[in-house]
């Protein structure tokens, strides 16, 4: 059990948390759960991150340490061409979950593909009316009725999955929307990850209490497996931004709320001796230590 003090975006709310972790199942869930209805108040003000530290200043031996980890990442890319490569040749609309504004959007737009977005944020569905692209108002646990089962050949679930109060029951309701041979691609923070073990509480991908789940490899193929969906491949991504200054600057952020509220048990792990020992601890590990999200296709058979 791993207790959280609170929410390091909103400290005035007074609550604490506890995630509890299943080893056997390599999956956490957050205690107490809230219902989908409460879940609005965490996200009502997607605030920029204010007092975040940014300057123009790197010293020589934090640039070399990060071309360490530029040189040994192998991570997935995140691009428009990876997701049309997975596109089954016949098929409906691409459908992006939590699109955000609707970059992505855009750039199967730019390719000819019909692409549509749902979001939950009003003020993201404007930044992509603004682009000329279709955001619907919806979570992956509500899908708009306009999408109809078996109409979409992909769907993006980026960093998604762990916002759901019901993830499995999600995963049920958007295999129905896929096509035959249709591709759904999910990632989420990978907790498994040596990173988020060294940060513990004050890793910047727990982000308590947006995030309700807490997914290993093993537990993310078996939730999709069990929705009945075939997994066609695993990837993982992100490695060196673990070492960027945004990053880092985030995770002190996290750690000094946390202190003001009042925790003596977490340390500050993020100067320059942790970023070598997080370096030598991951650079020639599995990929299941060494990057801070998993991505796993799978398909409708």
């Amino acid at each position: 059990m791993l207790r959280i003090p609170g929410d390091w975006r909103r400290p005035d709310l007074g609550e604490s948390y506890a995630l509890a972790w299943h080893e056997d199942l390599g999956y956490g869930e957050l205690l107490p759960r809230p219902e989908r209805a409460e879940m609005a108040r965490f996200h009502e003000s997607r605030e920029q991150l204010c007092g975040v530290a940014r300057t123009d200043r790197d010293p020589w031996r934090w640039r070399l340490l990060r071309f360490c980890f530029r040189l040994l990442d192998r991570g997935a890319p995140g691009g428009v061409d990876y997701f049309t490569r997975l596109l089954p040749k016949r098929g409906g609309l691409v459908l992006d979950i939590g699109s955000r504004g609707g970059r992505l959007l855009a750039a199967f737009a730019a390719r000819g593909i019909w692409a549509i977005g749902v979001e939950p944020d009003a003020a993201a569905r404007a930044v992509a009316a603004r682009r000329g692209v279709t955001e619907l108002e919806g979570t992956a646990e509500d899908i708009p009725g306009i999408i109809l089962d078996g109409s979409v050949r992909l769907i993006n679930l980026t960093h998604v999955l762990e916002h759901c109060v019901e993830p499995a029951a999600a995963l049920v309701a958007l295999r129905d929307k896929l096509c035959v041979g249709g591709a759904l691609v999910i990632e989420v923070p990978n907790n498994q990850c040596v990173g988020a073990r060294q940060q513990e509480a004050c890793w910047r991908f727990l982000d308590v209490p947006r995030h309700l789940n807490f997914f290993t490899t093993s537990s993310l193929t078996r939730m999709v497996e069990e929705a009945g969906m075939v997994v066609e491949r695993i990837d993982y991504r992100g490695y060196g931004r673990q070492v960027t200054p945004e990053w880092l600057a985030i995770q002190r952020r996290i750690y000094h709320t946390f202190v003001e509220m009042g925790a003596t048990d977490i340390r500050d792990r993020n100067g320059f001796l942790d970023a070598v020992a997080l370096l030598l601890r991951t650079a020639f590990a599995a990929p299941g230590r060494k990057y801070d999200s998993v991505r796993v296709v799978a398909r409708r058979s």
